[in-house]
């Protein structure tokens, strides 16, 4: 895999390590697939596609809502039992830079959600 399909795996996995290996993981298996023996970008982005759609799985329309308000205006409302559903699923991730913390869509989630909600 070349530097940007590393570097582009890294950043869909949001610093879930575990996203990061399954990230990693599903590309091998499509390059395998296809008979290359190396990951390509086309690899690495059906990866993140597959991850992101399934996180996307089971959501409702309250859950979709909640996360184009924080993809849009960075909104997250922490007390929200649904907004905590997304945050104990990973579909929403924290994040603590100098004793702030701050919330994100997953990034490979980000990149399938319905733009319309």
């Amino acid at each position: 895999m070349d530097r940007s399909g590393v570097s582009s795996i890294v950043k869909a996995s949001g610093g879930v390590i575990r996203d990061l290996l399954t990230l990693s993981h599903s590309a091998a298996q499509y390059a395998y697939r296809d008979g290359e023996d190396r990951i390509g970008s086309r690899h690495v982005r059906a990866a993140i596609s597959q991850l992101g759609k399934r996180y996307l799985l089971g959501l409702g329309r309250t859950h979709l809502r909640i996360l184009g308000q924080l993809s849009r205006r960075g909104e997250f409302p922490i007390q929200n039992p649904i907004a905590l559903e997304l945050l104990v699923n990973r579909q929403v991730l924290e994040y603590s830079r100098g004793g702030r913390e701050s919330f994100a869509v997953h990034p490979a989630l980000e990149k399938v959600l319905p733009k319309s909600e």
